[in-house]
């Protein structure tokens, strides 16, 4: 009855593990220093093994307990795609409930399928992103994550001139 919320293993199309499973943004790994590390050092997703208590499930395979739902409410319709499962995690969590990975679920996922343009799907993650941090964190989270990310952007929108960089930067600026 404490369980809010479950999800299984995901495997891409090449049943090769993938993340199923995410922190809730903090100051370690919300700003955009953390992101380079991740993407010039990936990491390798293992199967899970062992059932596993998170902080938020991926929405490709986020199991809701209806009565939870009942108590804290459904999705927050200001997002419209990324971290909305992240937010209806937090507010489970919040109500004290946990929230558990269950290896014997296994799940195919497509990753990237709801949207094909790098760009249009980075615009719609920072927004999504501001949107979280608005409701769900303090300040000093927020701009440290608008600053890290303002500084990294400079030097990309100089190394390339790419003007999709600029809006994303604008983004972060109204963000």
């Amino acid at each position: 009855k404490q369980v809010g919320a479950c999800g299984g293993s995901l495997f891409d199309k090449d049943l090769k593990p993938v993340i199923s499973y995410a922190p809730f943004p903090n100051l370690l790994n919300l700003n955009a220093f953390s992101w380079i590390i991740k993407s010039l050092f990936p990491k390798r997703f293992k199967k899970i093994t062992e059932v596993k208590e998170v902080d938020s499930i991926i929405g490709a395979d986020l199991f809701l307990r209806r009565a939870v739902l009942d108590e804290i409410g459904l999705f927050d319709e200001r997002f419209f795609m990324y971290n909305e499962e992240i937010d209806l995690c937090y507010r489970i969590k919040k109500a004290h409930y946990n929230i558990k990975l269950v290896p014997e679920a296994n799940i195919i996922h497509l990753e990237g399928k709801s949207g094909k343009n790098f760009w249009n799907n980075n615009k719609m993650r920072v927004k999504s992103k501001y949107q979280y941090l608005r409701k769900n964190s303090d300040l000093f989270c927020l701009y440290t994550f608008k600053l890290s990310y303002l500084l990294v952007l400079m030097f990309v929108f100089a190394a390339t001139r790419n003007k999709d960089v600029l809006e994303v930067m604008n983004l972060h600026l109204r963000g």
